[in-house]
């Protein structure tokens, strides 16, 4: 990972390459397609001030969003993750959710969940190097093919403070 990267909250302007990057992305995760996700997806967590980007050199390679959770109480879901396909395996997709932590940890939240489908093996590889705990399998809406479903991980986040 280079030193040319940075991290931040979308802004409005950067709505049209979040798509845009999804739209690619799309092309190598099977569980996205035409309907999901959509523009109205980022520009839900943008207006929520919950969208947030990884840079490189200037240009959007990865992003994130928030949601309240279904979950658990005053918990926030990270989704829509996804890092360029070129940028992956760098650190990039670790790096932003690290900075992702840290800003919400640093704005008062103390516990983040995600879901990730079983047979997506290197996501939760990540997940639990990034100290997630796999609380195991969860009943969602969507609808799966035959032994496919869901876990939940979950981690509690909380500033670093100094003992005095």
């Amino acid at each position: 990972m280079d030193n040319q990267s940075s991290f931040r909250r979308a802004q409005e302007k950067d709505l049209k390459e979040i798509v845009e990057l999804c739209e690619f992305v799309k092309k190598t995760y099977p569980l996205w397609n035409e309907y999901y996700p959509v523009y109205d997806n980022f520009l839900e967590d943008y207006q929520n001030n919950l969208l947030f980007v990884l840079e490189v050199s200037g240009k959007i390679i990865g992003s994130i969003g928030a949601e309240k959770s279904n979950w658990h109480e005053n918990t926030l879901t990270l989704h829509l993750f996804m890092i360029h396909p070129e940028y992956r395996n760098q650190g990039y997709g670790t790096k932003l959710f690290q900075n992702t932590e840290k800003l919400l940890a640093k704005e008062g939240e103390t516990q983040i969940d995600l879901l990730v489908r079983n047979d997506n093996v290197k996501a939760m590889k990540m997940y639990h190097t990034l100290g997630y705990q796999n609380l195991g399998p969860v009943k969602t809406p969507w609808e799966t093919e035959d032994g496919k479903f869901y876990f939940l991980f979950v981690k509690r986040i909380s500033k670093q403070e100094k003992n005095a």
